[in-house]
């Protein structure tokens, strides 16, 4: 009898690792993938820190004008940027392999993984044309998807093209992706009116920091304005948010936590960001405390705001997800973090639950902060630690509760005579209650 030595075959379908690279994601997190490649590239030239105003209080603008359009239709989808472009070399050796192979210190800005480019692509379409011109060299790639999946043994890219410009003649440098032959559900998303104010209200959200630090982004040529809830203060100085930094290993972060300047009750919670993009708005989850260290969440607290914010050139040492939509519980970071989070989050709670005691739900919604309290951005508060102070003056409570039951016959006939059939309940009683007080109980 003789022994074999031949190998047993472990490598992936193409067709099932395409499937199973995409499925997962949304369409949405996609094209934030391919965003996140446009801004890396243009921060990354830079050296670019968008944190370093939160952080340390300095003015930073990008130097260049990075712009990024996301142009697309029911046939055909565009992601175009001017932000430096990308290498021949770094484009033929490494862009397009499945997972970096760079060492971690070889990465800044938002690039750590290296699947994003290929997942967004890959799920949009099966025709792909990308370009790049750096201002010295351009170079041009095609991928025919279903042509690609048909050689199992061969996983490179074939035919493209590189060209290198001579002294004197450089170009103007951009990189463009353009994808056809879309896929029949993303064809039919592309078409939605739905789908177009989802995407831009993500991206208004994600990349706040950045835009505000020069990037324009724009979807079929309207420009994305930055969106992130602004934090309560006291023009008289006799409230503050609290604030914190610290670090861990290779990552600093920066915790602030205070009172949420909106009446939108869907804004409260917890927003973390890695390297200034945001990957977690308004949680309200057990992720960052709620119903573990902290009490269950509830709409008295949808004024509460924390904000975690993660910087580091280890982009391996962050706590962000594969698809940048969550938080790692589990990272060294995040984990020192939390500790942090929770200490920045009690005393607001608590001064919350102070002001809104014995208010029904309504009534929290309804109520206002103090005459002399404003907002403020975040990058408009000092980068030092500060200990929280209330947003509102201690009063002497000569308010209570009253509160009792009604038939609600009874109470629909009080809509009637005040002929407004979206009265509440609350408001009803509160109705009945200054009609005794005003005919009944007048000295």
């Amino acid at each position: 009898m003789s022994a074999s030595t031949e190998d047993f075959v472990a490598r992936p379908s193409k067709r099932f690792f395409i499937e199973m690279f995409t499925r997962d994601i949304s369409l949405v997190d996609c094209i934030l993938d391919l965003v996140d490649n446009s801004v890396h590239s243009a921060i990354s030239v830079e050296d670019f820190d968008v944190t370093a105003k939160l952080f340390k209080g300095q003015d930073i603008k990008l130097r260049s004008r990075a712009e990024i359009d996301l142009i697309f239709d029911g046939d055909q989808f565009t992601i175009k940027d001017n932000c430096h472009g990308m290498s021949y070399e770094l484009a033929k050796n490494y862009v397009f392999r499945f997972g970096s192979p760079l060492p971690p210190d070889k990465r800044s800005g938002l690039g750590v993984y290296g699947i994003g480019l290929k997942r967004a692509i890959f799920k949009m379409g099966k025709s792909i044309q990308i370009t790049s011109c750096t201002g010295g060299e351009r170079w041009s790639l095609p991928i025919l998807v279903d042509e690609w999946v048909k050689d199992e043994e061969d996983w490179n890219f074939h035919n493209s093209t590189h060209e290198v410009f001579t002294s004197g003649v450089a170009q103007k440098s951009e990189t463009v992706i353009q994808v056809q032959m879309l896929d029949r559900l993303i064809s039919e998303l592309f078409k939605l009116a739905s789908f177009i104010n989802e995407l831009t209200e993500k991206l208004s959200w994600t990349y706040a920091l950045y835009i505000k630090a020069g990037v324009v982004i724009r979807v079929n040529g309207i420009v994305v304005k930055p969106e992130a809830p602004r934090v309560s203060v006291s023009r008289a100085d006799t409230s503050s948010p609290y604030r914190k930094v610290g670090s861990e290993g290779d990552v600093d972060y920066d915790i602030v936590s205070g009172i949420l300047d909106e009446r939108d009750t869907t804004l409260g919670g917890w927003y973390v960001y890695c390297n200034g993009r945001m990957v977690v708005k308004a949680d309200r989850s057990s992720t960052t405390g709620w119903g573990i260290d902290l009490p269950q969440f509830h709409v008295k607290f949808y004024r509460f705001v924390g904000y975690v914010f993660f910087s580091s050139r280890n982009l391996e040492a962050l706590p962000w997800t594969t698809s940048k939509q969550g938080v790692n519980a589990d990272n060294a970071a995040y984990r020192s973090a939390f500790g942090v989070m929770m200490a920045a989050a009690r005393p607001v709670l608590s001064d919350i639950d102070s002001r809104y005691r014995g208010m029904s739900t309504e009534e929290a919604e309804d109520s206002k902060p103090e005459s002399d309290v404003s907002s403020v951005q975040l990058d408009e508060l000092p980068a030092i630690d500060t200990t929280y102070l209330s947003y509102h003056r201690t009063k002497p409570r000569d308010i209570v509760n009253v509160q009792y039951k009604a038939r609600l016959s009874e109470v629909q006939a009080v809509k009637d005579a005040e002929e407004n059939p979206s009265l509440s309940a609350s408001a009803a009683g509160r109705l009945t209650f200054e009609y005794y007080l005003a005919r009944e109980a007048q000295e």
